[in-house]
């Protein structure tokens, strides 16, 4: 090695496991700090079983290994060290669970800290638990905050961390591929799926997702069989799979608006998406809002507890609505919009604008800015 590449600074991002909706953002992110002269590593465990029955699991040649992990109560904490002194910068999850993240707080590290997460546990039941209590206190160790949005920075900034050490990443999934596949769905498809499900343009609601509890499934089949009372064109598209879906589609036999779809994933599912109107989700919401906006379609979700933290994308009465969590007010918000086909148009269009700021490479660009910012910093 020359001595110009051991100048060259090291940051590493250490998570507990790979998943592959994070690939393009590390790749991106590598190149970005690559062309500004920083060596970015990445470092990830295994999968628990649960995990790998997901079949999530992402791939990179480059990225490094974590030593075996030790568990305790269940899994719910984690003891697994890994080598820190080559690297001037270390980003770690902030996770309670996550024990050797926390020894790397010790005062007498040479490296800089950084955390990437929240600064909270957003489905808490109370902010005022020992363990959201001990988050607060360790949010404050680190050196920098690589935080998701900018509900995350307000989380951090409550706990007394300072602003000027905050970089907010704007969590993001690659949907770049999902644009062009509705781009180049041809039009004759399009008007097949309407014909076959009997759609009408302007009128149409989509769920995608989990099919689990915590996901609003029962209120949601509630208000539609509500709008569909106003509106007899309506048609609610059901796509997804999981526990929760065969009594729920069992429980709505008989009703003419609800297609149940399953899981659907690539060109079937942008399709679907292509000649929707907006997507319902009146459970919690995490980065499906941005397949969402990235498909031009606005968000309807309600009030309810457990939003992830990137329910900051979802602007009230621009690109989607946040209703009361009660089946009767989350139907007068859908039945409101799909009456108003004026602004149904414009908040689908400020949805497609605001997609284009969510997105891999901005995410990895506002990274790799933290990650210079962070190192031309002293620590704290």
């Amino acid at each position: 090695m020359d001595c110009a590449a051991k100048a060259r600074p090291r940051a590493l991002l250490a998570e507990r496991r790979l998943p592959r909706y994070r690939v393009a953002f590390l790749e991106a992110a590598r190149v970005w700090l690559q062309q500004h002269g920083v060596q970015f590593d990445f470092m990830h465990g295994q999968a628990t079983p649960a995990e790998r029955a997901r079949d999530d699991a992402g791939e990179l040649d480059w990225a490094l290994c974590m030593p075996e992990a030790r568990t305790a109560w269940g899994g719910k904490a984690v003891w697994q060290p890994f080598a820190t002194q080559d690297h001037d910068l270390v980003i770690v999850s902030h996770e309670n669970g996550l024990l050797f993240n926390h020894w790397l707080c010790r005062p007498w590290r040479h490296f800089r800290l950084g955390f990437f997460g929240h600064g909270a546990n957003l489905a808490a039941s109370s902010r005022d638990s020992w363990r959201e209590r001990f988050k607060r206190v360790t949010t404050r160790q680190a050196d920098w905050w690589f935080a998701y949005t900018s509900l995350s920075q307000r989380l951090v900034l409550e706990a007394g961390f300072p602003a000027g050490r905050i970089t907010v990443v704007n969590n993001a999934t690659d949907t770049d591929g999902l644009r062009q596949q509705i781009a180049a769905t041809a039009p004759q498809r399009l008007q097949l799926l309407r014909q076959a499900h009997r759609l009408t343009a302007g009128h149409t609601a989509l769920f995608l997702g989990s099919m689990v509890r915590g996901k609003g499934l029962d209120r949601l089949i509630d208000a539609a069989a509500r709008v569909q009372r106003q509106d007899p064109t309506f048609v609610l598209l059901m796509v997804g799979d999981g526990d929760a879906r065969q009594a729920a589609e069992q429980a709505t036999r008989g009703q003419s608006h609800i297609r149940w779809l399953g899981a659907q994933w690539g060109a079937d599912k942008a399709a679907l998406m292509a000649v929707s109107d907006c997507l319902c989700m009146p459970g919690a919401v995490g980065l499906a809002i941005v397949d969402a906006f990235a498909a031009g379609l606005p968000l309807l979700t309600t009030d309810a507890h457990g939003h992830g933290p990137e329910i900051a994308y979802l602007d009230p009465g621009r690109n989607g609505a946040i209703t009361g969590a009660d089946a009767g007010a989350f139907a007068a918000g859908l039945l409101s919009l799909l009456q108003d086909p004026v602004r149904l148009r414009r908040w689908r269009e400020q949805a497609a604008a605001d997609g284009r700021r969510y997105t891999v490479q901005a995410m990895a660009e506002r990274f790799g800015q933290g990650v210079l910012d962070a190192l031309a910093r002293p620590r704290l």
